[in-house]
């Protein structure tokens, strides 16, 4: 049972990364063409700059998990590292517990805005006018397999594995 959350729990935080890096690529795509119609044809993308700002946090939120999975995230050991490694663990378990509550927090919070978004049908207001809603329930869904990772992560910790690898910690 555990394995299979594990490997569903990877496999969606892996699609969801790939969807990002798409995202980034079209982004890099779109930025280049208006910075060079810009510059040669003096005009600009109609409506980069909207979609820039939208996919930007899409983007962001949908690579949370697999960087949470991979303990990607920077960390600073300073003190850390002069703990015994049982003070180290427990001072783990403390802040997965914390960052999964922040985490969830930030889910309902996404998830209220993504409703009235959709509820409103938000649209962009600029030059090109386009649906913000669907980038607003990415945006949730992002958050929400962070943080099913981070409750997965926390519960291999309290059950004696490290939360990365599944190997017995001390």
């Amino acid at each position: 049972m555990w394995s299979l959350l594990d490997r569903g729990a990877g496999r969606a935080s892996g699609l969801a990364f790939y969807v990002a890096v798409l995202l980034l690529l079209m982004l890099m795509v779109i930025g280049a063409l208006d910075v060079v119609m810009t510059q040669v044809l003096h005009r600009a993308i109609p409506g980069a700059v909207e979609l820039s700002e939208a996919a930007l946090a899409v983007l962001t939120f949908l690579g949370l998990a697999q960087v949470q999975r991979q303990r990607g995230h920077i960390t600073i050991d300073l003190f850390t590292q002069r703990l015994s490694a049982v003070w180290s663990r427990r001072l783990l378990i403390v802040s997965s517990v914390i960052e999964l509550a922040f985490m969830a927090a930030m889910a309902a919070a996404a998830w209220a805005l993504a409703v009235r978004s959709l509820r409103l049908k938000e649209t962009a207001i600029g030059y090109l006018s386009f649906p913000l809603y669907p980038g607003k329930i990415l945006v949730f869904l992002g958050i929400v397999l962070a943080t099913v990772e981070l409750g997965r992560q926390t519960v291999s910790l309290l059950a004696g594995r490290d939360a990365v690898e599944g190997k017995e910690t001390v």
